[in-house]
């Protein structure tokens, strides 16, 4: 909001005279020796008691030139400049506020540092809460400022502002602020506290403005079934807060004091001796906790008791995985790690699932979970040789590569190649930008549309399709094999046509009779 001109030292060569309408402006472009002369002159000091009168608050230059004695000079704002802060020794400042000169005794600092000061004040006041104390905010902020820069604050600070216009009951009249900041997160918080009951996504997102709600803000909560509200809207959340939270302490000081906790987990351990409806979800546990000080509140669902210098953050599962792996020295097994994690922190099935698709971490092969930087035989190089020659089999073929096609094709690149699996091949190369995965496991350019391998149950339709609804089993297994490497297991086979309204007699796989025309 504040920018400060950097000062111009005086040159030693020239020196001028304004006059306009009873101004006697002489600037004087002298070395520091000649200034102390200038200053006890007649024009100096009538310029000095001038200058005095109006230094006590900050004015823009454009107000002063209402005075004509101020009008020429201030269309200069140069001159000014050099007037009060260097041939009067700083007796004043000129800076720009929002693109416009203004004369102060105080510097650019202390306004930037009184506009902060009323940002952070500001973002503490609870919401929603009248704009008349913004207002007295703003006024108890600028009081030794003037009314120039409280006036400017006040509409900066309203321009941040969500405000909902009072128009019923004990409210009718009155501006409500219901969110502050001009993004996003505010105006769906704005939207909420404008809200008597929580909203369904749809509806939040229509009112918002946005096609679809992404992640939601701290202060939401989810009451089930994609209705999501307030604080507010958390029917009588006093009385619930006492019932749970000591409860949900015990639970944390009996089975994992020093363990940071999941709100689904307590809510699940709660549950269990406490009747508690469906509505109160792990967000709305969350939000319970978050009143009071009984357990630290961590985010995204994190809690922990306070006290323990390990839990004042929250630990990231993927820092705690790749510390994991760091200690012990060598891959380990998945479900080590998982039972290890969850001995230290509390995380959603989700989140333990996606961690181990980062590309810091490997699978070594169908059990252990290795770090990238430390367990691929080869290194950094080998991973960047087969990247390269996969791109380029890729580009040739101009369609996908399955997981056994991909790892013959790197297996043969050399003898820290052949010691790759399958599992370490795709990994190795899922961190690699220039390819995409589908759920099938099959790899593809990402520049191109998909992986342009066919899945396994559209090879099983397209084979049923092209053979008139009866095709041999066979046929179809061999099908599958062209593409994955690998064959479906009978029960498999079962399966696949079972999705697409076949079914498998013997040898032969046909549509149902039902499906055919």
């Amino acid at each position: 909001m504040l920018e400060q001109e950097e000062p111009r030292l005086p040159g030693v060569r020239l020196a001028t005279m304004h006059r306009a309408k009873g101004l006697e402006f002489h600037v004087v472009l002298a070395s520091s020796e000649k200034q102390e002369p200038l200053r006890k002159q007649g024009w100096a000091k009538r310029a000095s008691r001038r200058i005095d009168a109006v230094l006590d608050v900050a004015t823009p230059l454009s107000v002063l030139a209402r005075d004509p004695w101020w009008a020429e000079a201030c269309a200069r704002p140069a001159v000014v400049k050099f007037v009060v802060e260097t041939l009067f020794d700083e007796k004043g400042h000129v800076f720009e506020l929002e693109d416009a000169p203004w004369l102060a005794r105080h510097p650019a600092s202390a306004i930037a540092s009184a506009w902060q000061d009323l940002c952070a004040r500001a973002e503490a006041i609870a919401l929603p809460a009248s704009l008349s104390a913004f207002d007295a905010l703003v006024a108890a902020t600028t009081s030794n400022l003037g009314d120039h820069v409280a006036a400017h604050f006040r509409n900066e600070l309203r321009a941040t502002m969500q405000i909902d216009v009072g128009h019923d009951g004990a409210n009718r009249g009155a501006n409500r602020v219901l969110a502050l900041g001009a993004s996003r997160t505010a105006a769906l918080l704005a939207v909420l506290r404008a809200s008597s009951e929580p909203l369904h996504r749809d509806e939040l997102a229509r009112r918002v403005g946005i096609e679809r709600i992404g992640n939601l803000p701290d202060e939401a909560i989810v009451f089930g079934r994609g209705t999501i509200g307030l604080r507010e809207h958390f029917r009588d959340f006093d009385q619930w807060r006492a019932r749970l939270v000591p409860a949900a302490v015990r639970i944390v000081e009996q089975l994992g004091p020093e363990r940071q906790w999941h709100t689904s987990e307590l809510l699940d351990e709660l549950r269990e001796s406490h009747d508690i409806p469906e509505w109160l979800t792990a967000y709305g546990l969350g939000a319970l906790i978050k009143a009071g000080s009984e357990l630290r509140y961590l985010g995204r669902f994190r809690v922990a008791l306070p006290g323990s210098r390990e839990n004042e953050s929250r630990v990231y599962v993927h820092e705690a995985l790749e510390e994991l792996l760091v200690d012990a020295g060598e891959p380990v097994a998945r479900g080590v790690l998982v039972t290890k994690l969850g001995s230290r922190l509390g995380a959603s099935e989700i989140a333990i699932a996606q961690v181990f698709t980062r590309p810091q971490f490997v699978r070594v092969d169908r059990e252990r979970i290795g770090l990238l930087a430390r367990d691929v035989p080869g290194g950094a190089s080998a991973i960047a040789e087969a990247a390269a020659h996969v791109e380029a089999v890729l580009a040739r073929r101009e369609r996908g590569l399955s997981e056994v096609h991909a790892h013959e094709e790197v297996r043969a690149l050399s003898p820290d190649h052949a010691r790759w699996t399958a599992e370490l091949t795709m990994s190795g190369l899922r961190a690699d930008g220039r390819f995409r995965f589908s759920t099938s496991g099959a790899l593809g350019l990402a520049t191109w549309e998909s992986t342009r391998v066919p899945t396994r149950l559209e090879l099983v339709r397209n084979s049923l399709a092209e053979a008139g609804g009866r095709v041999s089993a066979e046929a179809v297994l061999a099908r599958i094999e062209a593409y994955y490497g690998d064959r479906p297991s009978r029960s498999g086979l079962l399966s696949l046509a079972s999705n697409i309204q076949a079914s498998v007699d013997g040898d032969w796989l046909s549509r149902r009779p039902e499906d055919t025309a």
